[in-house]
């Protein structure tokens, strides 16, 4: 029987993070690319990265559908359901944060924070017992300011380039630059997947808070949603 690979996907920042994982979560290969047009950089590094083993080989996919960037998610979410109907397979979507939080080496209760512009960052808590992690509270946000407080007391913090936002940098937290998050979306699908797993039928953002984007009236017309 032919090693199961699953893609991961990771557009939720300024970083184009793609990855292929099989069997027991070894990587196959992986791209990172910082971009401002991942729509239209991801159909040529997808022919990159799946060079090795080619897009018959995967047997699903696992993407990072957010919190993070609102129109990168949704280039990460339909390069994903695309490829699910093109190649028939199924399509699993991650938590950035969750994804984050399964970097942390340590055990425990911790924290996983992802700036979110505006002055606000995405934070969400978790325990760590051996390679399991679990959230133990929703995704939410904070202020920058309000940061060292939060994680106080907890036994381990990772945030990505969290440096760049506060004045000082919180002592209890590690700040990794730009790690790739479509490595672990793809060992989580992989994890699912081999369990047993169906996918996920139905696939959308995760937002935390309202994006900027609303519809708006047309000229002159009553807008009906």
């Amino acid at each position: 029987m032919a090693e199961k690979r699953v893609l991961g996907i990771d557009t939720s920042s300024m970083s184009l993070n793609l990855a292929v994982v099989s069997g027991g979560g070894s990587v196959v290969s992986s791209y990172q690319e910082l971009s401002k047009n991942h729509a239209g950089r991801l159909p040529s590094v997808f022919d990159q990265v799946l060079d090795r083993s080619g897009y018959d080989a995967l047997s699903g996919i696992g993407v990072v559908a957010g919190p993070g960037s609102f129109t990168g998610l949704r280039v990460g979410l339909s390069a994903a359901l695309a490829l699910r109907a093109s190649l028939k397979i199924p399509v699993y979507q991650v938590s950035s944060l969750c994804s984050l939080a399964r970097l942390s080496s340590a055990s425990g209760k911790g924290a996983a924070v992802i700036d979110a512009r505006k002055g606000e960052y995405y934070i969400q808590f978790f325990e760590k017992l051996g390679e399991k992690t679990a959230p133990i509270s929703e995704a939410s946000t904070i202020k920058y300011g309000e940061l060292e407080s939060c994680i106080e007391g907890l036994v381990w913090a990772l945030g990505i380039n969290i440096g760049s936002s506060e004045s000082g940098m919180p002592r209890n937290i590690v700040s990794l630059e730009n790690p790739n998050l479509a490595v672990e979306a793809a060992k989580e699908a992989l994890s699912r997947l081999l369990s047993g797993d169906p996918g996920d039928e139905e696939v959308s953002p995760m937002y935390v808070r309202e994006p900027d984007a609303i519809p708006q009236p047309p000229p002159g017309g009553n807008f009906k949603s």
